[in-house]
């Protein structure tokens, strides 16, 4: 299966993968839109391979804190093993990101502050 890499919404240019992770927000290189990359598949990656530790480790006869300390240190790799195999099959999809999912507020100087307040 061929995959098309990252791609701005916007303009279509080209992101390079290497200089963003899934969650995080930026700033396209050629038309400024903020963007953001979100993952389709998410926490349910997460559960599903604490899940499947603690299946592999249970049924290899771990019980105990032996099976805890396996789930513990084993939902890892099978996470990023996953996550390799899932991002060839449903890659990470990037979009518009809208300033009312922003929470981060701007820091306004103190002249934005007195005319926001007695505005």
């Amino acid at each position: 299966m061929i995959r098309k890499g990252l791609r701005c919404p916007k303009c279509d240019a080209s992101i390079d993968s290497q200089k963003v992770s899934v969650g995080s927000s930026f700033h396209c290189e050629f038309c400024s839109e903020s963007l953001i990359v979100r993952s389709p598949y998410g926490n349910l990656l997460m559960g599903t391979s604490v899940l499947l530790a603690g299946l592999l480790s249970f049924g290899f006869g771990m019980r105990g804190l032996r099976l805890a300390a396996a789930v513990f240190l084993g939902w890892i790799p099978i996470y990023y093993i996953a996550r390799v195999c899932l991002n060839f099959i449903v890659p990470a999809q990037v979009s518009r990101r809208s300033p009312e999912n922003e929470t981060i507020q701007p820091n306004l100087g103190p002249d934005e502050e007195k005319s926001k307040g007695h505005g």
